[in-house]
């Protein structure tokens, strides 16, 4: 599924097109 990626080192949302593979 397509989701949002959550930076967790930025402490943001990345906003791009991803394989939600964690999760």
């Amino acid at each position: 599924n397509m989701h949002v990626k959550y930076d967790l080192g930025k402490g943001l949302l990345s906003f791009a097109p991803i394989e939600c593979t964690q999760g």
